[in-house]
């Protein structure tokens, strides 16, 4: 077993702090993205992805690993091809976090998509 000194175990801390702040910071951008989201009265699965207000992580996550989310995300991708994606693959991939997740499942609710598991 190896031990580490007190300064790695404070560089550990900041580290562990300064993650958790960011993360912080990261769910209330998700939080104040889904709170300008239209009602689900003005969204069906036909609606454009382009015309749902999203973050840009969210949108350059999807376009980059859309050949592992088995989708074609583009400016025509609509709703409803979200339905292709799996849960399980999508919180693996890089950059996705709790807060990118949180806003993928609530757009799906809103435009009344089934994200598979």
């Amino acid at each position: 077993m190896k031990y580490i000194s007190y300064k790695e175990y404070q560089q550990a801390v900041e580290t562990i702090r300064r993650y958790k702040f960011d993360l912080k910071l990261r769910i209330a951008e998700a939080e104040r993205v889904l709170a300008s989201l239209p009602d689900n009265s003005e969204l069906d699965n036909n609606t454009l992805f382009s015309e749902v207000k999203h973050s840009v992580r969210l949108a350059k996550i999807l376009q980059r690993y859309q050949n592992r989310l088995n989708i074609v995300f583009n400016k025509n991708t609509r709703l409803q091809s979200l339905e292709n994606i799996k849960i399980s693959h999508f919180v693996n991939l890089p950059g996705v976090g709790e807060a990118t997740i949180l806003e993928l499942k609530e757009i799906a609710k809103r435009g009344q998509i089934k994200l598979q598991p």
